[in-house]
């Protein structure tokens, strides 16, 4: 039981999530029935979105009929308008289908899926869902299929070099192979994780890794007498391949005889005379031995006669010593087995204990996992496209960074005829919290710009601060131990005059213009849920900037100059990244990109990343 519970140490941290996960839900998603009664009012691709965050709300909740039955109806609209969303639809098909238990309908959901993701060329999420479709067929009790997919998984993250999901991907296929039987592939599947760990400084899955070496070692000790199902496939092959031998000799031994049947019927005739001249000489050698024989014998038999007597009695006395071995070794052997079958009996129940829990936890840690890559798919549908603000400059990038699979640093954006708005947010946490507080504030930016016609930066984010208040106070949630909240740039531009407006919480504002770098600053002050009578809060300034042609802006989050690193393991700091800003502001912004990414690399090296990383960098 020990091994058993550092087997699974690694586990725990992703079911502790599950709380977490249904903590930011019920700040993030707007009350069912609220989200029922507005898809009675919308058409179209609005209809679906909503469809689609229900049935991820009732996945949520376990029902999984209506979120079935909401995410079939929006995929009937996705299909023929939106085939991007219509095969992230799909994909929760497979999931809810997997969590019911329908993994032939999972796998029947999933498989277009895949060749849709390999088609964009889009192996991050190619390989997630053949490590679904891998866990579908192992449900199936069809192994080859599930080391196939599992394979493939590999591949796709090999080549999205997503170094975690390899060594996820490697252990799980140790996984598979030891329950098939084929303890040689199962640990080098494993030892291929564990390589992979080292090398890219996984130091958290060393443990688990050695634990899971450690149990397919003792599964080759207690399986050593018995046949495992791989075992059999191997003495069927083997079996197959003897008797094609046989066969193909009994027909060469058959074409042998054919040729030379005439020379062996002279030589039989050869060799039965000279048998029976054999035969008569031996009879006469024979009748003169007899006699000699018979002769030694009778003097044999006298002797024998003599030692059988002295013998007797010694014969006796071992008689009675055999006898009472025989009886303690009958005995021996009786209580062996009597202890070995309670032993076995023992070692039976606990496998089957073993096994149980093991299939339950890697269940709820799949449930864990895919509810995450939703999570993701949900923000992607709802937070504007980077490709929306891009489209606005003729050069621009954005570069995001998470540190996990979702992130709570977002971009959110809108044009009207006058102005383009832009916002650059960091959210509280990262993770599945995070991301959860950006859909929360992306809505309740749509609702202060698009509905009320705010335009100002510093009444935005005054404002976003009262609604975030009213929305939690609606729910009835303890305010004194609500701690989420955000940082934020906001920046206007008016091309028309020549005017840019920004106002920061925390995070600030970084032009170069003609070589020269100005920062402008934001206040140390939060996105809360503060009193909205902001009497013992500093209020949020605007700065007004005059813009020319060939100004850079650099909006961005703190998790580039926060990331520990270097020889000193230390900060990056912002007056480095400054001068890095600075130092590249002259090439193409795809290549400030890129020089961005790689330096974050070579700094972070093998530390690991602290805090999601976003920037966004437009030249007007």
């Amino acid at each position: 039981m020990n091994t058993l519970l550092l087997y699974f140490k690694s586990l725990v941290k992703p079911i502790l999530m599950i709380s977490i996960l249904f903590y930011s839900l019920t700040v993030a998603s707007q009350d069912i029935t609220q989200l029922e009664l507005k898809l009675q009012n919308l058409e179209g691709a609005e209809k679906a979105i909503v469809q689609l965050e229900l049935s991820q709300a009732y996945f949520l909740k376990k029902d999984y009929l209506k979120a079935y039955a909401y995410a079939e109806d929006g995929a009937e609209y996705f299909k023929k308008n939106d085939i991007d969303n219509f095969h992230i639809t799909q994909e929760l098909l497979g999931d809810i289908s997997f969590d019911q238990n329908k993994y032939k309908q999972t796998i029947s959901h999933l498989d277009d899926v895949y060749d849709y993701y390999n088609r964009k060329q889009d192996y991050k999420n190619a390989g997630f869902v053949a490590s679904k479709m891998g866990s579908a067929f192992e449900r199936l009790n069809n192994y080859n299929q599930a080391v196939n997919w599992h394979n493939k998984a590999y591949l796709n993250f090999t080549k999205s070099k997503n170094i975690r999901e390899m060594i996820i991907t490697q252990s799980t296929l140790g996984g598979v192979y030891n329950n098939f039987g084929d303890y040689k592939s199962a640990e080098a599947a494993l030892n291929t994780a564990y390589q992979l760990a080292i090398q890219h400084g996984f130091t958290n899955e060393f443990d688990t890794l050695k634990e899971r070496l450690k149990i397919v070692a003792q599964n080759v000790a207690l399986n050593n007498d018995s046949t495992t199902e791989f075992d059999r496939n191997q003495t069927k092959k083997q079996n197959e391949k003897i008797s094609e031998v046989i066969s193909q000799r009994a027909k060469t031994l058959e074409e042998i005889e054919k040729l030379s049947e005439e020379k062996q019927l002279i030589e039989l005739k050869i060799r039965v005379q000279q048998d029976e001249f054999e035969k008569k000489i031996l009879s006469e050698q024979l009748a003169k031995l007899k006699i000699e024989e018979d002769l030694k014998q009778e003097k044999l038999e006298k002797s024998n006669l003599m030692l059988a007597l002295d013998n007797e009695k010694l014969i006796s006395e071992k008689k009675t010593v055999l006898l009472v071995s025989l009886i303690v070794v009958v005995i021996l052997i009786l209580l062996a087995l009597i202890i070995k079958s309670k032993s076995n009996k023992k070692l039976a129940q606990k496998n089957y204990e073993i096994k149980k829990q093991k299939t339950e936890i890697i269940e709820k840690q799949e449930s864990i996992n895919q509810s995450i890559v939703y999570a993701t798919r949900i923000q992607d549908a709802i937070l504007p496209s980077p490709d929306k603000l891009l489209s606005n400059f003729s050069d621009a990038f954005v570069y995001l960074n998470p540190k996990d699979q979702v992130s709570g640093d977002f971009i959110w954006t809108y044009k009207t005829e006058t102005k383009l708005f832009i916002c650059v947010a960091d959210c509280t946490g990262h993770g599945v919290p995070g991301a959860f507080m950006s859909i929360i504030f992306s809505n309740i930016l749509d609702e202060i710009v698009k509905k009320e016609k705010i335009d100002n930066p510093s009444q935005i984010l005054e404002r976003s601060s009262t609604l975030l208040y009213e929305k939690v106070k609606e729910q009835g949630r303890n305010l004194s131990t609500f701690k989420d909240g955000m940082d934020a740039i906001i920046l206007t531009i008016d091309t028309a005059k020549n005017k840019a407006e920004f106002c920061g919480a925390k995070n600030g504002l970084i032009l170069i213009r003609d070589n020269n770098l100005k920062e402008f600053k934001g206040i140390r002050r939060s996105i809360d849920i503060s009193s909205p009578n902001h009497n013992t809060k500093t209020s949020f300034p605007s700065e007004e900037i005059d813009i020319h042609f060939n100004d850079i802006f650099y909006l961005s989050t703190d998790g580039y100059v926060d990331q520990k690193g270097g020889e000193s393991n230390t900060k990056f700091y912002r007056k480095p990244f400054r001068n890095l800003l600075l130092e590249i502001s002259n090439k193409p912004m795809s290549d400030q990109k890129e020089i961005l990414h790689t330096t974050f690399l070579e700094w972070k090296n093998t530390t690991e990343q602290i805090d999601d990383v976003l920037i966004v960098g437009i030249k007007i």
